[in-house]
C-alpha cells in the first residue's frame, strides 16, 4: 500500500490495518479500544523516557454522534469491566471534546510530560461509512464476548447504525507506547501495587484540577497506567488520562487535596447530569478516601516533589545536551492551533519560532532541583537505545502535526474555530486555579429532550 505519509487519513488508515483490536473499556461518551501495530512506525513519541519511542499501540475512541433532538443510547458490556451506557453526543460537542484533548495536551506537554496522550487523528464519518468502518474493527478485534455475539460491543454498535440512518461516527486515535494499560487491568496484573497506582492517577487528576479542569469520567477504564515508566527516577509507574468527553472547567479554589477530590466526587457533570459520587464508575476514588483520609495529602504532596525533581533533574539535562529540542517543542504548545509553526511544512527552521518564545522565559527551567543526575544515569533513560534524537523530534512533531492537521480538517467543516485558547503563565506550584471563561452547554439526562436555544 502505497501512503502519503503527510495524509493524516492515509497514515491512519495503514496504520489500521495492519492491527490487532482489543477493548479497553467503555464510558458515558464512547467505546475505547486497542490498536496494536508492531509492525507499523509511522507515529511516534517523545518524553523524559526513552525507552519506547515508536507508538505501537494506538488508542482508538468511538462516540456515536446524533443531531436530533433526544439521546441515543447504546448499552454494551465490555470484557472485564460491566455493562455501559454510552449516549450519543452532538457533533459540535464532538469536536469540543476534541478540542478539549488538544489544549490539554499543549498545556501539559512543557517539559515533555503531558497529561494525557496527543491525537494523532480524528474525523465525523456519515452513517454508511461508519458501518463500514465499524465491520471493518469488528474483523480484527480478538476479545470476543464468551459466545454471544449479541453483547460484542462493536456489533452492537454496528446494528444500531444500521438501524438509525442518521447515526454518525466520531473516531478519535490517540498515541501510545507499548506499555500502557488500563488502571483495572493493572490492579488485577499485581493487586499489591493498588494504591500506588490509584495514587499515580490521583496525582494526574488534580494536575488537571491544576489546570482548571474535572475530568468528568475518571473510571479505571480511562485512566492508563504504564507499570515501568520512569517517573520518580526509579521504574515505578506512570499515569495518563484519556476520554475528555465529559470534562469541563471549574472555579474551586480549594488546595487541600483531600477537599479537591471531594469536589471531583461532588460536582455535578455537565453533559450527562451524572453525580461522580453517585455512581458505580468512581467508587475506587471515595473509597481510596475513606481508607487513606488525611495521609493523602503527605502522599500526593510527596509523590509531587520527587515527579518534579525528577522532571527537572532531567529537562535541565535535556537543555544542555539537545538545547534544540526544548526551544522547538515549546514554540509548538505556545501556538494557537491555527497558526501553529508548522504551518510552512513539518521541518521547523529557526524563521518559524516565534521571538517572543525562549527557553529563558520558562518559568520551570529556573527551578533548581535537589541533588543532580549523572550523564550516564541521564543517558540511560533519555537515550538507552542510542538514537538520533534530532531526527526522532522531527518524527515526533510531525506525528503531531499529522492530528492537528486532521481535527482542523474536521473543524472547519462544522464551522468551529480552530484558533487555540490562549494560555497563561503557570505558577509554579502543583496546584493552581483559573476561573471559568465559558459556559459548557448542558445536556440534560437520556431520557430528557436536549435543550436547544
Amino acid at each position: 500500500m502505497n501512503i502519503d505519509i503527510n495524509n493524516p487519513k492515509d497514515v491512519f488508515y495503514s496504520f489500521l490495518t495492519g492491527s490487532r483490536i482489543s477493548y479497553v473499556g467503555a464510558g458515558t461518551s464512547g467505546l475505547g479500544l486497542q490498536l496494536l501495530n508492531t509492525e507499523n512506525t509511522s507515529y511516534k513519541t517523545l518524553t523524559t523516557d526513552n525507552k519506547n519511542v515508536v507508538c505501537s499501540k494506538l488508542f482508538l475512541k468511538l462516540v456515536p454522534i446524533y443531531n436530533e433532538t433526544y439521546d441515543m443510547t447504546f448499552d454494551v458490556v465490555v470484557p472485564g469491566v460491566s455493562i455501559i451506557t454510552i449516549i450519543s453526543s452532538l457533533e459540535t460537542n464532538f469536536w469540543r471534546e476534541v478540542h478539549n484533548q488538544v489544549i490539554i495536551y499543549k498545556e501539559t506537554c512543557d517539559n515533555l510530560e503531558p497529561i494525557c496522550p496527543p491525537i494523532v487523528y480524528t474525523e465525523c464519518q456519515n452513517n454508511v461509512t461508519s458501518i463500514r468502518f465499524i465491520e471493518s474493527l469488528i474483523t480484527r478485534h480478538v476479545d470476543k464476548i464468551d459466545d454471544d455475539e449479541d453483547d460484542d460491543p462493536l456489533i452492537v454498535l454496528s446494528s444500531k447504525f444500521k438501524k438509525h440512518t442518521k447515526l454518525r461516527l466520531g473516531v478519535i486515535a490517540m498515541g501510545f507506547t507499548i506499555d500502557y494499560i488500563p488502571l483495572y487491568k493493572a490492579i488485577r496484573a499485581d493487586p499489591s501495587k493498588r494504591d500506588f497506582y490509584m495514587e499515580l492517577a490521583i496525582y494526574e487528576l488534580i494536575r488537571l484540577y491544576a489546570y482548571g479542569y474535572l475530568h468528568g469520567d475518571f473510571s479505571l477504564a480511562n485512566i492508563m497506567i504504564n507499570p515501568t515508566y520512569n517517573y520518580t527516577g526509579t521504574d515505578i509507574g506512570r499515569a495518563m488520562l484519556i476520554d475528555f468527553g465529559m470534562t469541563h472547567e471549574h472555579t474551586y479554589t480549594d488546595t487541600n487535596i483531600v477537599s479537591i477530590l471531594n469536589n471531583m466526587l461532588n460536582t455535578r457533570v455537565p453533559l450527562n447530569n451524572v453525580l461522580p459520587i453517585e455512581h458505580n464508575n468512581y467508587k475506587w476514588l471515595q473509597k481510596y478516601i475513606e481508607k487513606h483520609g488525611e495521609n493523602i495529602e503527605n502522599t500526593i504532596n510527596e509523590l509531587s516533589r520527587q515527579v518534579t525533581n525528577h522532571n527537572m533533574l532531567m529537562i535541565n539535562m535535556v537543555q544542555d545536551t539537545y538545547p534544540d529540542i526544548l526551544l522547538q517543542i515549546r514554540s509548538y504548545v505556545n501556538t494557537p492551533i491555527n497558526s501553529n509553526i508548522f504551518s510552512g511544512g513539518f521541518m521547523l527552521t529557526e524563521q518559524n519560532i516565534p521571538s517572543e518564545i525562549s527557553i529563558q522565559n520558562n518559568p520551570k527551567i529556573d527551578m533548581k532541583p535537589k541533588n543532580s543526575i549523572s550523564v550516564d544515569k541521564f543517558n540511560s533513560i533519555f537515550n538507552p537505545n542510542n538514537l538520533d534524537i534530532l531526527k526522532l523530534k522531527d518524527d515526533y512533531l510531525h506525528t503531531l502535526m499529522l492530528g492537528y492537521t486532521s481535527i482542523k480538517h474536521g473543524k472547519k467543516q462544522m464551522g468551529i474555530s480552530t484558533g487555540g485558547k490562549k494560555r497563561k503563565k503557570r505558577k509554579s506550584t502543583l496546584l493552581r486555579t483559573r476561573k471559568s471563561k465559558s459556559k459548557k452547554r448542558i445536556r440534560k439526562s437520556k431520557t430528557s429532550k436536549r435543550t436547544r436555544k
